[in-house]
């Protein structure tokens, strides 16, 4: 499995997140488990099983994981002026506080589970962040698990300012 980070400015609307990057985690290793038995496992909490909404929007009170269970799509990350990413089943992606996000295609069978850090939950934001917003968006900490690899690795290096172990 690979993570790739991607970092994006503010777009349009849409903040972003000027802290932390974007993870991308291909072919994350579920080892016979559902994506929700693996981001319980890790912690993470408040779980839903859906797509990605059609129109760009982000949060700015919690940091969201969004795993692939089933199809594909094509989603818009990063607000109007950010970059189209193909996502599978098996993928995931970490999205920080503030980033903007929209599904831009999926397939029939496209489903995610959406999962959130221990206390923290999404709020919906679809217009420019307030400065409350900014302020909670640059506010919220790095979680202490990562989703998907559990207390090393991904967020707990990658948020950390540390590179991944080779």
């Amino acid at each position: 499995m690979t993570v790739q980070t991607l970092s994006f400015r503010e777009s349009s609307f849409v903040p972003n997140n000027q802290r932390f990057p974007v993870l991308v985690y291909k072919a994350a290793p579920l080892h016979g488990m559902t994506f929700e038995t693996l981001f319980r496992s890790n912690g993470w909490g408040r779980l839903w099983t859906n797509g990605v909404f059609d129109y760009q929007h982000y949060h700015s009170t919690a940091h969201e994981v969004l795993g692939i269970q089933k199809g594909n799509a094509s989603l818009l990350i990063g607000g109007p002026d950010g970059a189209a990413i193909t996502v599978e089943e098996g993928d995931c992606l970490l999205l920080p506080a503030g980033t903007g996000h929209m599904n831009l295609s999926c397939s029939g069978d496209f489903q995610v589970i959406g999962a959130y850090p221990p206390g923290q939950e999404a709020d919906l934001l679809t217009t420019f962040a307030s400065p409350e917003h900014l302020k909670t968006i640059l506010s919220l900490p790095a979680p202490s698990s990562d989703p998907v690899l559990g207390k090393t690795g991904g967020v707990t290096d990658l948020w950390q300012g540390k590179p991944l172990p080779t």
